[in-house]
């Protein structure tokens, strides 16, 4: 485990909740908690790095290789989230960048052309279920892999996001391992919405 790592859970395992914990603290030990997770997951992306190469990829539209490569963008109003997600997923390999609103993403995307979005459906300026299908129907971003990650399960809110047009649904909280797969996944060829946790 990298010393980053080590020093991350050790924190997380010396420090002793309050009588009665206050929002902020609650957000700290969660905050602490996903730092240690992802810094064990890129100690691991690291190792495997050394025996899988990763390759490029085209444009998000048009013909696609299989490759281990991806062009992502993470939209979440939570920098400290959204920056994890840059570290995890850059340590795989994969071309990154975040934004904070759903106006900064459309922009983004038109010039970024993700392979794959991860939108947080609780964004402050548009929902992330508006904020698909305008996604969607950028140029060049037909076959973007849309990815939601929500607070919200059942069959309700999954219907939800098909009618966005998600090809993903992730429940929080999210297991970084499944996310990390999930960019790799390719929507092509996939006949309904993926409901995962």
């Amino acid at each position: 485990m990298s010393p980053f790592a080590r020093g991350q859970f050790r924190w997380f395992s010396t420090w002793t909740a309050p009588a009665r914990p206050s929002r902020t603290a609650t957000v700290v030990v969660r905050l602490l908690w996903a730092r240690a997770n992802v810094s064990l997951l890129l100690y691991v992306g690291r190792e495997r790095a050394h025996l899988t190469p990763m390759r490029s990829q085209g444009p998000a539209s048009g013909a696609r290789e299989t490759t281990l490569q991806r062009r992502v963008l993470i939209v979440d109003d939570d920098a400290d989230s959204a920056e994890l997600l840059v570290q995890l997923l850059q340590m795989r390999g994969h071309e990154v960048r975040s934004v904070h609103s759903a106006h900064r993403a459309i922009a983004e995307a038109t010039e970024f052309l993700p392979h794959v979005a991860i939108l947080d459906v609780g964004l402050p300026d548009m929902s992330g279920y508006e904020l698909a299908p305008l996604l969607r129907n950028s140029e060049g971003m037909a076959e973007c892999r849309l990815i939601a990650v929500t607070g919200y399960s059942g069959d309700a809110a999954l219907a939800r996001s098909k009618v966005a047009g998600f090809d993903l649904h992730l429940v929080k909280p999210v297991d970084l391992e499944t996310l990390a797969r999930s960019v790799l996944a390719d929507a092509a060829g996939d006949d309904q919405l993926s409901h995962a946790r």
